[in-house]
């Protein structure tokens, strides 16, 4: 099986832990992955010793993003506990390690939630938090929604032209990143698939719903397929 970096989130207190969710670990292993997981306080050189020994990257959501590159913590503070969220500096430092050094590595990356999130600001992107408009519409809803994908995207590829969502998010991208694409919108105008062209970069996805809850293999067996290619 395929090594895949995947990033933890830390939960603060006397006895600082790290953590990522078993559902997002089943599903990359179902698809024929072997997660190899990364805590948020892992150094720059942890992180590229890792991502040379694998062959695609995972980043799974639940906290805070800042809002851009260069936010200070103090307004990142602010920001999480407004929405309601963890913030984890330590989790957004190591994502954006992450993707920098997927990026130039040319790694097949899936962004899940606050993961596609990540790969906005990464990218030059800015999100803003949620308004109360787009809350009671995103903020818990377990599924039946769907969303369009464009033609031709990697996304299309992947899910096909209309797909099932669910929504658990609390920030949304305000202005997408350039050089990247929205190629998935809700009818809200809210933006839930993300991606580089594939003359840029071969697999780079960001999805801001949670297929894994949705029992939706076909994100996790794309990212597999992905990273075979590179084996």
């Amino acid at each position: 099986m395929s090594l895949v970096l995947v990033t933890m989130s830390g939960r603060p207190g006397d006895d600082l832990g790290h953590e990522v969710r078993e559902r997002h670990l089943r599903s990359l292993r179902e698809a024929g992955l072997s997660p190899i997981c990364v805590a948020g306080s892992a150094s720059p050189h942890e992180v590229a010793e890792v991502l040379d020994v694998c062959k695609a990257a995972y980043l799974p959501g639940t906290d805070y993003v800042p809002s851009s590159l260069g936010e200070s913590e103090e307004a990142s503070r602010r920001g999480a506990a407004a929405a309601e969220l963890p913030w984890d500096a330590w989790k957004v430092s190591a994502d954006l390690l992450v993707l920098d050094g997927a990026w130039h590595r040319h790694l097949p990356v899936l962004g899940i939630c606050g993961g596609m999130q990540a790969m906005a600001i990464s990218a030059g992107g800015h999100l803003r938090a949620a308004g109360a408009d787009v809350l009671h519409r995103h903020r818990s809803v377990e599924g039946g929604e769907v969303v369009t994908l464009s033609a031709g995207s990697l996304a299309c590829s992947v899910l096909g032209e209309v797909t099932e969502i669910n929504s658990f998010h609390r920030q949304v991208i305000a202005r997408a990143p350039p050089g990247l694409r929205a190629t998935g919108v809700a009818t809200d105008g809210v933006v839930e698939a993300l991606e580089a062209p594939l003359e840029a970069h071969p697999f780079w996805l960001g999805l801001q719903w949670h297929p894994e809850l949705l029992r939706d293999d076909r994100p996790f067996e794309a990212l597999a397929d992905a990273a075979a290619r590179r084996a």
